[in-house]
């Protein structure tokens, strides 16, 4: 779908609105309520003076009480300040200044001394004017639910509150270069990047010239975000910048002072000219620019001359639903989760989720219109040919477009790493919380019928462990929930394997042939004097040999986050078998291989081997991510 104008394209969310209306106010986010997984956005609208023909200053002036309406978060990309719609449809261009308003390109300052965050409702100390001028019925009143906003004032001419523009214009044009972007940054899924926007195993810059990226985008991530999603895990803060969006809004940073409001701080800090449609107000005694429509960032770049793209699915055509009714079952593809290319659409349904076949996208013209320095960038598309490559000598290597491998800076690899690794901890932090609240209200978790398996020993060894003379008193062991589903073997609690990954079943995730009976995962910490560790098992598939198990734990021998325990598991099911090859999530991590075996010539019970071996057990983790480890070590089950 074209951007930012397309007249035929109709706004469900907009079909109580009769005649000609104008957006006069974006507010703040609603919690996304079931079925519906993503925000939504109230924005305020204002019936146009003539409604027949408006052509001068005053008859786009607005009249009666503003309307608020609860839109689907992703329409912002359509619905800046100012935008004039009919009957559900934009009806002039938002890339055009209306009678009322000026367009020119601003040189300002966006150093971090320079700007500062204020609400609609900022006043002067000094006279306790507004520093926005308040227009009743024209802006929502100060206690309004959906009216909370806020702004960042830039200093300009030597005024404090020289230029002033919305966060939610800031977030529109800087950070919604598509829908899934849009909806990444405003849910838990900018907390989880490796599973939703990047894979670290085959992104970074070349060591030697880090001028030159190669990003290697997750299956929900849109080929038109490649150059940002660069820019936010490539460049200094600019990731943090994003995640605080996320975490301003659900309420977890500044004591929750921000919840529901969306707040977007200008990405880069520094000099830079911005084309922007804006109105000319004073306000206590100064004329101001008040910024509706920000056009284009003539001069913002990133330090970057090629970014090189992959994905986990190529992008190319697949099949939509018609043409899937007609595919035998096993050549069925999944859903598509890019839009073809060049593909119109004619409705925006009044939901507030990303259709996977309907993104709203930017495309490559509009694109280089709001960001020409951006769009210089050298930006090929490694072709989907062997996606996974041998970490050679254990070091990181990329794939570019032309199917050479180069290395990549190891210093850059580990910053991403921890960029990654440090979003997994604030999301497990937010987990706890979360059901820490929920204590008791939670769905009962029930036995689950399996068949007997290896597992059920495991947890029986564990049982009698902890009461032996040898550890009584001295192990402590936890079953931990890692996972969305849970169950319970003899009592104790394991994890369930989603019913798809990346929309595909696949074998390794169900027990059964047939794929009826999913798969089980037993998660456990285990404790002795303070030294910990975590063993993650697998129960094993039906008609299959062993139980698969893998043992986790931190160089210090403490706890380590939740997410990084889910990200095992998730790296296991990515490689259908019960190893971490490619996790460098791990990386600083120890790991290693866990064998049901015992002796009969030591006197010890075999549970009591079990945990021996547990603790003993030496570190093999970066040679199970590099794919050191022999194919014999490995258990593909």
């Amino acid at each position: 779908m074209r951007l930012p104008l397309d007249e035929s394209l109709e706004h469900r969310s907009l079909s109580k609105l009769e005649g000609l209306w104008k957006v006069v106010h974006l507010g703040n986010l609603i919690t996304a309520v079931a079925p519906e997984k993503t925000p939504r956005l109230v924005i305020y609208f204002r019936k146009l003076i003539n409604q027949d023909n408006p052509i001068s200053p005053d008859d786009f002036e607005t009249q009666g009480s503003a309307v608020a309406i609860r839109v689907p978060a992703a329409e912002l990309m359509r619905l800046p300040l100012n935008t004039v719609i009919s009957n559900s449809r934009i009806v002039k261009n938002p890339c055009l200044p209306l009678p009322s308003e000026e367009i020119a390109t601003l040189d300002v300052d966006i150093g971090e001394s320079k700007f500062r965050l204020i609400d609609r409702y900022a006043q002067f100390h000094e006279t306790d004017n507004y520093v926005i001028p308040y227009n009743d019925g024209r802006s929502p009143s100060h206690d309004s639910d959906g009216g909370k906003t806020y702004y960042v004032a830039i200093e300009y001419n030597g005024d404090p509150f020289g230029i002033i523009i919305p966060c939610a214009e800031v977030f529109r044009f800087f950070y919604c270069t598509s829908s899934r972007m849009l909806y990444t940054i405003l849910s838990d899924k900018v907390l989880d990047p490796d599973r939703f926007i990047i894979d670290p195993a085959r992104s970074g810059t070349v060591e030697g010239d880090s001028k030159v990226a190669s990003v290697w985008l997750r299956q929900w991530m849109l080929n038109s975000d490649r150059r940002h999603i660069a820019r936010l895990f490539f460049t200094p803060g600019a990731f943090e910048e994003a995640k605080n969006i996320f975490l301003r809004a659900s309420g977890y940073i500044d004591g929750g002072a921000f919840k529901h409001a969306l707040i977007a701080l200008p990405p880069c800090h520094g000099q830079m000219s911005l084309k922007c449609i804006f109105k000319k107000f004073v306000s206590n005694g100064r004329e101001r620019i008040f910024v509706t429509r920000l056009i284009c960032a003539t001069n913002w770049t990133i330090p970057f001359d090629e970014i090189h793209y992959g994905r986990d699915n190529d992008g190319s055509k697949v099949a939509k639903d018609d043409e899937r009714d007609n595919l035998p079952d096993d050549t069925r593809q999944q859903r598509p989760n890019v839009l073809v290319e060049g593909a119109e659409i004619n409705v925006l349904e009044d939901t507030s989720a990303d259709n996977s076949i309907d993104p709203v996208e930017l495309n490559d013209v509009e694109f280089e219109a709001r960001f020409p320095e951006l769009d210089k960038i050298y930006s090929p598309k490694i072709e989907k040919t062997d996606q996974k490559t041998k970490n050679n000598k254990r070091k990181n290597q990329l794939l570019l477009a032309d199917g050479s491998l180069v290395e990549g800076s190891s210093a850059e690899h580990e910053g991403l790493v921890n960029t990654i690794l440090s979003a997994m901890e604030q999301a497990t932090a937010i987990k706890q919380e979360q059901r820490e609240a929920d204590d008791g209200q939670s769905t009962p978790i029930n036995e689950l019928d399996v068949k007997q398996s290896k597992l059920h020993g495991t947890i029986d060894h564990l049982e009698k462990a902890r009461v032996h003379r040898s550890y009584a008193g001295r192990l402590d062991i936890k079953y931990l929930p890692v996972l969305d589903e849970l169950g319970l073997i003899k009592g104790k609690l394991v994890n369930i394997l989603p019913e798809t990954l990346s929309g595909k079943r696949r074998a390794f995730l169900y027990l059964d042939r047939e794929q009826t009976v999913r798969r089980p995962v037993l998660v456990a910490s285990l404790s002795v004097n303070g030294r910990m560790r975590y063993i993650v098992e697998f129960m094993h598939r039906y008609k299959q040999a062993d139980t698969g198990s893998l043992l986790l734990w931190h160089p210090d021998e403490i706890p380590m986050g939740e997410l990084l325990l889910n990200y095992a598991i998730l790296q296991c099911m990515r490689n259908n078998a019960v190893n971490l090859k490619e996790g460098v999530i791990l990386m600083n991590y120890c790991g290693k291989s866990l064998k049901h075996t015992h002796s009969k010539r030591k006197p010890e019970p075999e549970y009591v081997q079990f945990i021996t071996k547990i603790f003993t057990a030496k570190n093999e983790m970066d040679k199970w991510i590099s794919g050191e480890i022999d194919e014999s070590e490995e258990q593909d089950i």
